[in-house]
């Protein structure tokens, strides 16, 4: 049974590059990645040898710093989107997690004159805090009480992790966004809800990893989540299509996480490929 809801899980992500295919010209497959990715190496790295083991779409990674704010990630990351797409000039298919994917909403918006159709077709946002998650404040003081301490709390390292964190805050993210969405004109907006797909996931608090079950039993009053962040709060409203929410999945499962081509995982993996028609 968990096999069949990850494989149609899969089967999801790949119906919708198909209606965004309308050239023959191949897409380019940009995975962005969300924070501590410099902690994960193998980060993408399952789904992008699946997707190369086909041989039909070219694929990279880009690995935002978790060092920095959202907001401050925006101009680097517009320069590397435009670097993936002039390298052979394919459309581009733009998968982000997590906070890159707050990172590719307030891109996409705030230099939406450099990214019409032709370059980018789509961008899929898996696992993303779009109205925040209520644990982020209990987070934050989680990290205060561990790490600053004794002499931690003029550490600038501590201090910039706590910057960054604190602007990841539901009110944070609400007031950035709404700053970043005003700056589109209609047609904009218009043109970039057309290329807006969710993809939102969730696992019940009992079945998942030991790391996240604290966050996922806070959040369970908040209704279905993926350990870090409510299904309610994984999209934008009234904006983009919404393909669904994913049973048995975490936040950290389709791309955090290694597997094997025989796992469950690379069930999940074919699932979420065809929810997108790749």
């Amino acid at each position: 049974m968990v096999e069949k809801r990850m494989t149609k899980t899969l089967c999801f992500l790949l119906f919708f590059v198909s209606f965004f295919s309308l050239s023959s010209k191949a897409e380019h497959i940009v995975f962005v990645g969300g924070i501590n990715n410099e902690q994960v190496p193998h980060y993408f790295e399952s789904f992008k040898s699946l997707l190369k083991s086909r041989g039909s779409h070219r694929v990279s990674v880009l690995m935002p710093s978790s060092l920095k704010t959202v907001m401050e990630n925006t101009t680097s990351l517009r320069t590397k989107l435009l670097e993936a797409y002039r390298s052979n000039s394919e459309p581009l298919i733009v998968i982000a997690h997590s906070k890159g994917g707050l990172e590719v909403a307030h891109t996409l918006a705030l230099f939406a004159k450099d990214f019409p159709f032709s370059i980018i077709k789509c961008a899929v946002y898996s696992n993303t805090p779009f109205q925040g998650s209520p644990y982020m404040a209990r987070s934050i003081d989680d990290f205060k009480e561990q790490w600053g301490r004794g002499g931690n709390q003029y550490n600038p390292i501590y201090l910039n992790a706590l910057r960054v964190l604190n602007s990841l805050r539901t009110e944070n993210i609400a007031s950035d966004l709404q700053k970043s969405f005003s700056k589109l004109s209609p047609e904009e907006k218009k043109s970039l809800s057309e290329r807006t797909v969710y993809l939102r996931t969730q696992k019940d608090a009992a079945d998942v990893p030991e790391f996240m079950k604290k966050s996922a039993e806070f959040l369970k009053s908040f209704g279905p989540n993926d350990g870090f962040i409510p299904v309610d709060n994984q999209r934008l409203k009234d904006f983009g299509r919404d393909v669904g929410i994913q049973n048995d999945i975490d936040h950290t499962d389709l791309f955090m996480q290694e597997w094997s081509s025989e796992s469950v995982q690379s069930v999940r993996m074919e699932a979420f490929l065809k929810k997108i028609d790749l």
